[in-house]
């Protein structure tokens, strides 16, 4: 089976978080838990936070099936409340933020972005991850280049949660947006890379 591009991007934030030696991983949108059984390799700690019922029961069963003695939990945005008594004490240290595929699905990824700056400055921490950029720029959103993009119909594991367009900023608002939130070092570890849906970059 050949390895696609998304596939290509994540083999080395993987090494990367080895690299690093995380303890305590907090990982957005797991999806079907794969990658955080790759993460968990690697940390002491990892809770995932994921938005779907039926991701959250596919990353619970990702975690299951993976033999280790790692502290694992995976809730949803709805259930934090409930179980932050739970992992609350897990997340007083904070090593690393891992956003695999995220920031595309989001009609304002600029103030999530924005969010991400301040948690990662609280506990002096990175954050990495992989997102598509819009090739080309039609449209602006606070200031920063990019185009809109369609999201999957409603229902869709693959689709976002409440929004039927998102925004994807170009390579240069994307960078520029991580330096405004406050992140003193930024890097694409690939050259943006196309796929069927545009370009492509894993950042640190």
């Amino acid at each position: 089976m050949s390895e696609t591009p998304t596939h290509r991007v994540k083999t080395p934030l993987i090494a990367l978080t080895r690299l690093l030696r995380p303890k305590v991983v907090l990982e957005l949108g797991p999806y079907n838990g794969r990658d955080s059984v790759a993460i968990s390799e690697h940390c002491e700690k990892l809770l995932c936070v994921e938005g779907r019922a039926e991701n959250v029961a596919a990353t619970r069963k990702s975690l299951a099936e993976h033999r280790g003695r790692v502290a694992r939990f995976c809730v949803s945005h709805e259930e934090i409340s409930v179980y932050l008594g739970n992992f609350a004490r897990h997340l007083e240290q904070l090593d690393l933020i891992w956003a695999s595929g995220m920031l595309y699905h989001f009609a304002d990824p600029v103030a999530v972005i924005q969010v991400l700056g301040k948690v990662c400055q609280r506990h002096r921490c990175p954050v990495i991850g992989w997102t598509h950029l819009a090739e080309r720029a039609d449209a602006e959103l606070s200031e920063h280049l990019g185009r809109w993009y369609d999201e999957d119909p409603a229902g869709s594991l693959l689709s976002s949660i409440g929004n039927a367009r998102s925004f994807w900023l170009t390579p240069a608002s994307f960078e520029a947006c991580f330096v405004a939130a406050g992140f003193s070092n930024f890097a694409f570890l690939n050259a943006p890379e196309p796929s069927k849906n545009g370009g492509l970059a894993a950042y640190f």
